[in-house]
């Protein structure tokens, strides 16, 4: 009798500790923590970057000094892919010097795509590409996201997304910002 009320607890126990380690399995590449080193590092170093933005034909340019890289990085940081639950929706083609993580016909997440070229050298990103998408009854919304590096520093980044809202024309922007090193 004693037992049959420990059982219970000792089920409790075990799946949040087993919860807990799948959580921290890395199955595809980290962009995660890699974008969040990049992050660290550019506001440490605080470079300046010349961004362009592009809003149906309406274009604007400016040198902006003081930038917030977690917002700005952000569409990268949730381009992350590695959860417990994404474990078996995407399929990989790797080769010397890429990856391409591609979601699976069979499911439905945000992260449709993930490119990772390397720098055949020092295996270290040249160019991180992610495609998102989402829909509803009410609108459709595509983003590619890419950023171009050079020896592990950053030197483009770039949006280019477009919405489709139920009985409305398709928006589109783009943004592009080129840092000063």
């Amino acid at each position: 009798m004693k037992y049959t009320a420990l059982l219970p607890l000792l089920v409790l126990i075990f799946s949040c500790g087993s919860d807990i380690h799948s959580q921290s399995v890395i199955k595809y590449y980290d962009i995660k923590s890699f974008t969040e080193n990049l992050i660290t590092h550019l506001t440490e170093k605080k470079p300046e970057v010349n961004k362009k933005w592009t809003y149906n034909k309406e274009q604007d340019q400016k040198t902006i000094y003081e930038v917030d890289w977690t917002k700005e990085l952000k569409l990268f940081l949730d381009s992350d892919i590695n959860k417990s639950s994404y474990l078996t929706s995407y399929d990989s083609t790797k080769t010397s010097s890429s990856i391409i993580y591609t979601l699976k016909p069979n499911e439905n997440l945000l992260v449709k795509e993930l490119s990772i070229t390397f720098d055949s050298l020092s295996l270290t990103p040249q160019k991180i590409m992610s495609i998102k998408e989402s829909q509803n009854y009410f609108f459709k919304n595509k983003t590619r996201s890419t950023m171009t590096l050079v020896n592990g520093e950053l030197k483009t980044y770039s949006i280019d997304a477009v919405q489709k809202l139920l009985w409305f024309n398709p928006d589109s922007s783009f943004i592009e910002g080129q840092i000063s090193l």
